[in-house]
């Protein structure tokens, strides 16, 4: 190498350090591939997105979204000024959940009381695979316009009259 051109001489380091570079990309590209196991972390279980609007006069239906596993058991409880309000049906309050959604439609029951403007509020629970029981937080219950006359208003059962 004493005699060698300076090219050469420039060019032989250069030449070593391309072949140990191919060398390292090459070992990289065919060496095999070693699954990484990623172990699944737990979704807490929640309630969410929970929404009550008067559907008629005689109805509540709530929505929500939900963490649950499909066919959890899911419980509506209707409040007003933070006490329970017995209005709906009480074979009414169930609903199973399905692909991550909750749906019960509350119908009101014979003799229910009339609840008063904007205090009638609405809370889910269920229990998550583990026991644990979870709920939502309370949600006002949303009376469009258009049934709110009819939905505040008491009901009253008319007695026949005789004719005279």
């Amino acid at each position: 190498m004493r005699n060698a051109p300076l090219a050469l001489k420039l060019l032989a380091p250069l030449l070593l350090v391309a072949l140990i570079a191919l060398a390292f990309v090459a070992s990289s590209l065919f060496a095999p591939v070693v699954p990484v196991a990623i172990e699944p972390t737990a979704v807490p279980a929640s309630i969410s997105e929970v929404k009550a609007t008067v559907s008629n006069a005689s109805n509540i239906l709530v929505t929500a979204q939900t963490t649950l596993p499909d066919g959890a058991e899911v419980l509506a409880q209707l409040t007003q000024n933070g006490e329970p309000f017995d209005w709906n049906e009480p074979d009414r309050v169930r609903a199973q959940v399905f692909d991550g959604k909750i749906r019960i439609d509350l119908r009101k029951r014979d003799g229910a009381p009339t609840p008063d403007r904007d205090a009638l509020m609405v809370m889910l629970s269920g229990t998550a695979a583990d026991g644990t029981s979870i709920g939502s937080e309370q949600s006002p219950v949303g009376v469009p316009n258009i049934y709110a006359d009819a939905f505040y208003t008491p009901s009253t059962a008319t007695a026949p009259t005789a004719a005279a």
